[in-house]
């Protein structure tokens, strides 16, 4: 692919503080406050294009991740990319990136080199009941049931287990960011069977997790899937360790503590006793006088990792009916136990991008930096092929 100029090699952005929100008046014309506005007098202007332009585009429907603070913007266009403001269905630019939620409809039309950041039909891996289903044989992922229309098989587990399962982690099949997440005893579960007509997941509640500082634990690996002619698969060596804010003690009393038991970021993050988010080499080192040897956790996440994007039951749907140069950036969420045993709890399709506050006031470091580094790595593998940085190919 021609880049233009003499790129050789992108570069970390550091992170830049968005303004306040835009004042109504001043976008009307004129503000009579002046330097005592409180709003911001700056309005994103169409940036230029010229001849050397790497070009890309950004759906918008790419959640907050199309604020130009994002570490995704921040580091496409500190690089020298250039956004592309066009209707999807009326792309005429020669675009080298497409950002997207989902693979483009047939009316989007786009040059033979533009690379597409989603595979085809990748909802039967990152689905939750259907990578439950097609994953089901396999004892890294959690032993898990679609309610209530599994409910026999539901009741014959107990029964086989003499009821001693005490908790189950139960999700709604469209959660995102933990909503609706609960931890339910058995019986409640059943009572949900009966009380709730909509589906609903219900896992083995991983009882003995890994605690750092007393708290459970968990992390968010990112795992790149490159154009499937060359079957390349790739994880990121410096994946993000996310906390509960809460000390962790197993008793099923505390089941209505999800700041104990759940650690998703948008659960924790604005608690006052939360744990700031580290990355995995950070772990490592903090771990360091325990001696723990994670070169079999390492394998066991690596053969998780592969087993699941090379699932017979789904990658021909997913890559091999694909005819574009596609690649796609996966969050798998895993939970280490006590004996350092990892378990699969959900792959993500977009992975969070931002490293901002809610109102955009406020940088979290730890993760601008990760994500940063990632996505710099991510762009020098894609157009470059450099091997040089934290992505590991499995």
């Amino acid at each position: 692919m021609n880049l233009g100029g003499d790129r050789s090699k992108f570069v970390i952005i550091k992170p830049k503080i968005a303004p306040p929100p835009l004042c109504n008046q001043y976008k009307e014309g004129f503000c009579d406050r002046g330097d005592n506005c409180n709003f911001s007098h700056v309005i994103e202007t169409e940036p230029t294009i010229k001849p050397d332009s790497l070009l890309y585009f950004l759906e918008r429907t790419v959640t907050r991740q199309a604020c130009q603070y994002t570490v995704l913007r921040r580091t496409l266009e500190g690089n020298g990319f250039v956004r592309v403001i066009e209707p999807r269905s009326k792309i005429t630019s020669p675009i080298h990136i497409y950002f997207c939620c989902r693979y483009p409809s047939n009316n989007v039309i786009l040059p033979s080199h533009t690379l597409i950041s989603h595979f085809p039909n990748f909802y039967e891996l990152t689905n939750k009941a259907c990578m439950a289903l097609n994953l089901a044989e396999f004892d890294f992922v959690p032993k898990t049931f679609t309610l209530p229309r599994c409910k026999n098989d539901f009741l014959m587990h107990l029964q086989n287990f003499n009821n001693s399962v005490d908790l189950w982690i139960v999700k709604p099949f469209d959660s995102k960011q933990a909503v609706g997440v609960q931890i339910l005893s058995s019986q409640e579960v059943l009572n949900k069977c009966t009380l709730n007509a909509d589906s609903f997941l219900c896992s083995t509640y991983i009882k003995n997790p890994l605690l750092v500082q007393k708290r459970k634990i968990d992390l968010r690996l990112y795992v790149l899937v490159t154009h499937r002619e060359q079957g390349e698969i790739y994880l990121y060596r410096n994946g993000m360790v996310r906390f509960a804010s809460q000390d962790y003690h197993y008793d099923p009393s505390t089941r209505h503590l999800s700041n104990m038991h759940i650690t998703n970021c948008s659960i924790n993050r604005h608690n006052e006793s939360a744990i700031t988010n580290m990355s995995i080499k950070e772990l490592d080192s903090q771990l360091e006088p325990k001696r723990i040897d994670w070169e079999p956790v390492h394998h066991l996440i690596r053969c998780a990792v592969r087993s699941t994007i090379l699932c017979p039951k789904f990658q021909n749907e997913i890559y091999h009916s694909n005819k574009h140069r596609c690649f796609q950036l996966f969050g798998f969420d895993v939970l280490l136990d006590d004996q350092l045993r990892p378990y699969l709890l959900e792959v993500n399709n977009i992975p969070n991008m931002d490293a901002m506050s809610k109102n955009a006031g406020a940088v979290y470091q730890p993760d601008y930096d990760i994500k940063a580094k990632l996505l710099t790595d991510m762009l020098n593998l894609l157009f470059f092929n450099c091997q040089d940085g934290d992505f590991e190919k499995i």
